[in-house]
């Protein structure tokens, strides 16, 4: 884990409609209950409204917002579980300020508080299981001693890509590793006449929603925002010369839910090729590329000079005009540069035993007091950043998990 150390705090329920797909997967989310988890959920993290913390709010954002406003579409601050911001921009490096409600400053505290015990360096191995109950877990400390925890209930809460790793390891098969889905982003660099020091605020603060994409601000420290620039040697050179007049967006697409999760069979490769199989379909890179195509035009309305998309050949843009050419620039996933940080799926919810991995009482199939409770239940992407929609599922399990 670690994830809520590292993000932008940001908080979305999951839309009306990914739940109504969910539906028709056999995976029926009560939502009154759901709606009493997001409320539990939102007094233990602390979310902070940027709307109502303009202070806070980098410049960038609200030229996003002014071009938004100009081009008539409706645009709105993030909720965010940022406690005590003081805006100092370094989110994703975690909190030096410790203003942050993560888990290491919420939940876990708690749970030792309530009698957990939390062994850290510490790699589950195995699930003990016969006759579908599960009786303990093996475990290696980072110093190589095994031991096991013994359980009358077991707990998978490794992430999208480990909670598959671990029942597979442990001999659970049956749909475990299917249907992992992403949310992925691609960037647009947008350069104006005025500094406008993005670093100066929250990092990620302000969003536009349309049915197939969002967009939302970014901004980033200089070595982070130097490693992702689209552009090589001169031109990367004097880009980072005008860093302070840079404001930055990004475009992101809920895909289809197409990856798997794999270890590879042969000896001594488990730990060097990738489990992760995914490829991203036609149709979610047509979709991300309108968004960026949209994000474009947002910065330039906004009174961007040019803007510069992460396509894989070089290009900029001076006027809507001219952004025809990116269906010719991203025609193939390779032509542009995109990334995730919100793997789901894996471990599908679904009571349909030919779907889903878990049922609707995130119990493993075939189980009796084996649990999966993290993003890796969703049978699809929730197509917006998931923290909150993680949290809140986590909520509803332990209200069914408890003894």
């Amino acid at each position: 884990g670690g994830s809520t150390f590292l993000n932008n705090g940001i908080c979305f329920e999951i839309p009306p409609s990914v739940l109504r797909d969910w539906d028709r997967l056999g995976c029926e989310v009560p939502r009154a209950d759901l709606a009493q988890a997001y409320d539990r959920v939102r007094k233990d993290i602390g979310i902070l409204a940027l709307g109502e913390h303009a202070a806070l709010v980098e410049r960038g954002a609200h030229r996003f917002v002014d071009g938004c406003k100009i081009l008539g579409k409706e645009c709105a601050w993030f909720d965010a579980n940022l406690g005590a911001c003081v805006g100092c921009g370094y989110c994703t490096s975690g909190c030096f300020l410790g203003k942050k409600t993560s888990t290491d400053r919420s939940y876990i505290p708690e749970a030792i508080e309530h009698g957990a015990t939390l062994y850290a360096d510490t790699r589950a191995l195995s699930i003990y299981h016969q006759r579908g109950k599960a009786s303990a877990v093996r475990c290696r400390t980072s110093e190589g001693r095994d031991f096991v925890v013994n359980a009358k209930k077991v707990v998978v809460s490794c992430g999208a890509v480990h909670s598959s790793l671990l029942l597979q390891r442990s001999g659970i098969h049956k749909n475990v590793g299917t249907r992992v889905s992403f949310n992925v982003g691609s960037w647009v660099y947008a350069e104006f006449r005025e500094p406008v020091d993005s670093f100066d605020g929250v990092q990620m603060c302000a969003y536009h929603a349309e049915r197939r994409f969002f967009v939302e601000t970014m901004a980033m420290p200089p070595g982070v925002f130097a490693a992702s620039m689209p552009c090589w040697f001169e031109d990367h050179f004097d880009n980072m010369m005008r860093y302070r007049y840079f404001a930055l967006a990004g475009a992101m697409v809920g895909t289809r839910p197409v990856g798997r999760v794999k270890a590879s069979g042969l000896p001594g490769l488990a730990n060097v090729l990738s489990p992760l199989h995914f490829q991203l379909p036609i149709s979610d890179l047509r979709k991300l590329r309108a968004g960026v195509r949209e994000t474009c035009r947002i910065w330039l309305a906004a009174g961007a000079v040019r803007v510069l998309p992460a396509t894989t050949t070089g290009v900029e843009f001076t006027h809507p005009n001219q952004l025809g050419r990116l269906d010719e620039l991203v025609v193939e996933a390779e032509d542009l540069s995109f990334g995730s940080a919100h793997p789901q799926g894996g471990n599908p919810m679904s009571d349909d035993p030919a779907i889903g991995a878990v049922d609707t009482k995130f119990r493993v199939h075939g189980f009796d007091n084996l649990y999966v409770v993290d993003a890796s239940v969703f049978p699809s992407s929730v197509c917006v950043n998931p923290q909150l929609a993680i949290m809140a599922m986590a909520d509803l399990a332990a209200e069914g998990i408890k003894p």
